[in-house]
């Protein structure tokens, strides 16, 4: 069985710790959208561990909140609601 998403490393390799987790969640019944946002997720961490050098098995604290803090300084889109008369959110 392979998941219906897989993350690449650099080379353009699978990587294989990552398909088996998504191959996991996949077994696990969940909606493929779940797989698919795990999957952008685990590239959104690998992209930042390549850009920090740091090999994944070596990623510490520093580095989660390095991904923490650029999550949530990061614009999003999604987040704006510009329709007149619609509450700002988490109102």
């Amino acid at each position: 069985m392979h998941p219906p998403f897989v993350v690449l490393d650099r080379a353009a390799k699978e990587l294989r710790p990552v398909t088996e987790y998504l191959e996991d969640l996949a077994l696990s019944d969940c909606s493929p959208l779940t797989c698919r946002s795990h999957a952008y997720g685990l590239l959104r961490w690998f992209r930042l561990l390549w850009i920090l050098e740091v090999h994944w098995e070596r990623a510490t604290e520093a580095d989660v909140a390095a991904m923490v803090g650029w999550l949530r300084s990061a614009p999003n889109p999604q987040r704006r609601r510009r329709t007149p008369g619609v509450p700002e959110p988490g109102r």
